[in-house]
């Protein structure tokens, strides 16, 4: 009895737990110049953009239509093959 009990309040506890998917991102100025994004609230002055007040914009561009069937290849035709020249036996000097 004593573990359902428990039980019963570790389950209300964990449903009543804030959940951490909306947590804060902001975009801070780093050391020498470079951009670090990061969940906690940025240095005095270090802030560049916190996507919560100013969320990203998103644009979306229209593709063009897929083909069903791929457009059809011109057939390759094979010539005779070029015959090969024997090759030039080097005379030995004889040393």
């Amino acid at each position: 009895m004593r573990s359902l009990l428990t039980l019963s309040l570790l389950t209300c506890v964990l449903l009543g737990h804030q959940s951490t998917a909306d947590a804060t991102m902001v975009k801070c100025k780093g050391d020498r110049g470079s951009v670090v994004y990061q969940d906690e609230p940025c240095k005095p002055g270090m802030e560049l953009r916190n996507f919560d007040t100013d969320p990203a914009t998103v644009s979306v561009v229209p593709g063009s239509p897929v083909a069903a069937t791929p457009p059809p290849t011109a057939q390759r035709t094979r010539t005779a093959p070029i015959p090969r020249r024997a090759s030039e036996e080097k005379l030995s000097s004889g040393k």
